[in-house]
């Protein structure tokens, strides 16, 4: 009996002895602290032309990102690095692929809807229109138009996230 209690207590020691210490809580200043420190990263890293480096193929679409971040994180959209990457993507009028739409109208949405009212009912009825209508991944969206490929859940979440 005595060798069962000490084999089944040998792990526990064994880990206990070996598991690392549990960090302390965060504290919200810490959190306000890395989130400005992302935002400082984000502003370093944009372009004199208010873009972000860009993916092929889904064209304005880091930008997008980087600018729905900096939104997300409570920089102001009139903030002056939030007013380049606006600009910059107000030149993407048509849409082309999920991701890139999805994306400017979650920024446009969120910095000035009634300012962007006309760009983002473009983009919803792109995005409505490139639902896949038939067959096994009806009601999916693809990486581009509907007639392109399969769905793809990635590009379908960013689509019903924008709508």
């Amino acid at each position: 009996m005595r060798r069962f209690v000490v084999a089944l207590l040998l792990p526990v020691v064994w880990i206990g002895a070996n598991a690392t210490s549990v960090p302390g809580q965060i504290t919200p200043e810490q959190v306000r602290a890395a989130i400005d420190r992302g935002i400082a990263f984000l502003k370093s890293q944009q372009r004199p032309d208010g873009s972000w480096t860009e993916l092929r193929g889904q064209a304005g679409g880091v930008t997008s990102l980087a600018t729905l971040a900096l939104l997300s994180a409570g920089v102001a959209p009139d903030d002056e690095h939030l007013q380049r990457a606006l600009r910059c993507l107000e030149r993407f009028s048509k849409p082309e692929a999920t991701y890139a739409t999805a994306l400017r109208t979650m920024v446009f949405c969120r910095a000035n809807p009634k300012q962007y009212l006309a760009q983002i009912d473009v983009n919803v009825r792109w995005l409505e229109s490139q639902q896949i209508a038939s067959g096994p991944n009806k009601g999916a969206w693809s990486y581009g138009s509907a007639q392109q490929g399969s769905g793809d859940n990635s590009n379908s979440q960013f689509a019903l996230l924008a709508l």
